[in-house]
């Protein structure tokens, strides 16, 4: 029996710029960071741009993207760009917060290259961090709507 070919996302590594559809013909950018996670870039475009034009961005937040074999979500590798070291590769700490099920905040980061998982009661502990958000591609215009994020629009010219 033949597998199911890979959506595009699922084939990212570290460092790889990609353009994940928000709408028919609208873009928003990101780039691949360690453990599935998106450092998405604060620009959107009609029509796909090229690398240069959007690796210059910083990332505006952090996600972790949640993709399926099967996810239909347009999506294209723009290209990759190595980061400057293993732990640049590595996205900045994150939280959840306390729930009904768990009272404690639980700080997901890297030390070095080594993933960790920290819990602690203390607000002050995550002060400054992101909470722990994740995604599906699909979701993502959704969520930036929601957001009412207002970046600057490109005009792309390059074929899908």
């Amino acid at each position: 029996m033949a597998s199911k070919p890979k959506a595009t996302l699922r084939k990212t590594k570290p460092g790889d710029y990609v353009a994940i559809a928000t709408g028919a013909n609208e873009y928003c950018y990101a780039r691949f960071y360690r453990d599935r996670t998106i450092g998405v870039l604060p620009v959107l475009s009609r029509g796909l741009v090229n690398l240069d034009e959007v690796s210059g961005f910083e990332p505006a937040f952090f996600a972790r993207l949640w993709v399926y074999d099967d996810d239909p979500t347009p999506a294209s590798v723009l290209g990759h760009r190595a980061f400057e070291s293993e732990e640049a590769s590595c996205p900045p700490p994150q939280y959840y917060p306390p729930d009904k099920f768990d009272p404690d905040y639980r700080i997901h980061g890297f030390n070095h290259t080594l993933y960790y998982i920290k819990r602690t009661s203390n607000p002050e502990d995550v002060k400054g961090m992101e909470e722990y958000l994740k995604l599906q591609p699909g979701d993502l215009g959704s969520y930036l709507a929601k957001k009412k994020i207002e970046w600057p629009w490109l005009e792309g010219s390059l074929d899908v």
